[in-house]
């Protein structure tokens, strides 16, 4: 018998809150004895046991999911070698930093799951028959589109490889404006490709040209020097949406449909969509290959130091800060750039140092002086995941308020973002996606001054303006049809 069938989906999440309790139970302890083993493959075997009953919610949250594995085997780097961390000019030790970050991620991910299931009912996509005909009817047209603005976009860098000057995208100065521009509209309008997959058979004909739409924009981005997160946000923004259709089945015309599914339904499609989760999740981690191996670099060795970086601020942080109290009189640093953002300034990356608000403040705290200057003066950034912020505020208390709400805003976003992408509303998957992508960066870098910006407020604004007209075309169309039935 299947470990599935053994046990309930219940049993396996209350499993799931007795693990995290246990993790909560044993902190203490990790401060002066070294557990993080113990508390890693407690960590593993509750993930299995959630990939066991909802695989789903990996491709779902998939950009969620993998991220917090990621950071966590980047603190455990940190936390059990004795690497040379380069970026903060130490070398790593034991700081017992590991358990809160396998608790913070444990908090995060339940937390996703018990939103999911109260808002993915809240969401209904409606797909309009007429709207349906149109769009597939110009489905070969949309994928020329992409093809030739991809295309366009790599010929106006073919001739400069990052890769044969050993640059990064961060240092790449030859892609023109409205390449840069493009790179990013073209990732959030890349959803309306899934026209091709929706309500027809995926075979491997149709794959191959997906791919081959898509090829010009992934080297533009590999001209470029882009690493992986480009690429990560691309296969990300593609997984949410396929994970609810392919449990859904097909896509129901003229009705309005939430985001659940049927369980019996599901059980016919865990197994494969198990597969995608380990292709993906693999496919992920060889994207991080290209960049190295390109420019004659150990990947392996690379890629380790790489990954490191992933938990490299929190682990420094917690060292730092382990022993001291809230900061809650410094929250009032995090209010210039909300004013900032308010009045409509653009902050570049680069003036950073002049800053003492998010990750900013947490660089200026686990770096030297002239570290963070330097970095900063390459228009990047060092890599955090916000957790480092919430405890330098308010300690425990933070982490976990900070997990919930996060959580909250992921599950409210995304399943906003489906509901657009199976309801063909382009116009809102683009703004929803680019949402997503601001979201992301409010919650792991601390970018809190974002939601104010005109562009955020103005997003919203648009949503909720096209969402009462859909509303009242609803109503409508209802009251036209009650006068129908009444007539006849």
């Amino acid at each position: 018998m299947k470990f599935q069938e053994k046990f309930s989906k219940k049993t396996i999440l209350m499993i799931y809150i007795i693990i995290t309790i246990l993790v909560m139970a044993v902190i203490p302890v990790s401060n002066y004895i070294n557990i993080d083993l113990l508390i890693a493959v407690i960590f593993g075997i509750a993930l299995y046991g959630l990939f066991l009953i909802k695989p789903y919610f990996f491709l779902k949250y998939f950009f969620i999911v993998y991220y917090s594995v990621f950071m966590l085997v980047g603190v455990y780097i940190c936390n059990n070698t004795n690497i040379h961390l380069s970026e903060i000019a130490t070398y790593a030790n034991y700081n017992g930093s590991f358990s809160i970050a396998v608790l913070y991620n444990m908090i995060l991910i339940f937390s996703l799951v018990f939103f999911d299931t109260y808002i993915s009912k809240k969401n209904k996509s409606f797909l309009p028959e007429k709207r349906f005909l149109r769009y597939k009817k110009f489905k070969n047209v949309i994928y020329c589109i992409f093809f030739l603005i991809g295309l366009v976009m790599f010929f106006s860098v073919i001739k400069y490889p990052s890769f044969k000057m050993m640059l990064d995208r961060f240092n790449y100065t030859y892609a023109p404006n409205w390449a840069l521009k493009l790179k990013r509209l073209y990732l959030f309008a890349s959803p309306l490709l899934l026209i091709e997959f929706i309500n027809e058979k995926i075979n491997v004909k149709k794959i191959i040209k997906y791919v081959l739409c898509v090829l010009p924009y992934f080297l533009f981005g590999i001209w470029c020097g882009e690493k992986f997160g480009l690429f990560f946000d691309f296969i990300a923004l593609l997984l949410s949406p396929i994970a609810v259709y392919l449990l859904k089945g097909k896509l129901e015309i003229l009705e309005h449909v939430d985001l659940t599914f049927d369980a019996d339904k599901a059980k016919l499609v865990n197994k494969k969509i198990k597969r995608i989760v380990i292709f993906f999740a693999i496919l992920s981690f060889i994207l991080l290959v290209p960049f190295y191996i390109l420019r004659d670099m150990n990947a392996k060795e690379a890629i380790f130091n790489r990954i490191s970086q992933q938990g490299q601020l929190w682990w420094k942080t917690y060292e730092i800060e382990k022993d001291s109290s809230m900061h809650l009189n410094e929250i009032g640093d995090e209010m210039k750039p909300i004013k900032d953002a308010i009045s409509g300034k653009d902050i570049p990356v680069s003036e950073g140092i002049n800053y003492n608000y998010g990750i900013y403040k947490i660089m200026k705290i686990t770096t030297p002086y002239n570290g963070v200057k330097n970095k900063l003066l390459t228009n990047s950034r060092y890599s955090a995941q916000g957790i480092e912020i919430a405890y330098y505020y308010m300690k425990d208390i933070g982490i976990v308020l900070h997990s919930i709400i996060r959580a909250l805003c992921e599950a409210f976003i995304i399943n906003l973002f489906i509901k657009y992408v199976l309801s063909f509303r382009f116009v809102e998957v683009i703004i929803t996606a680019r949402l997503i992508n601001i979201v992301h960066a409010i919650f792991t870098q601390g970018d809190l001054y974002k939601l104010f910006s005109i562009e955020t407020l103005g997003s919203i604004f648009i949503l909720i303006i096209i969402g009462l007209w859909y509303l009242k075309k609803r109503k409508e169309n209802n009251y036209k049809l009650l006068n129908s039935n009444f007539i006849n």
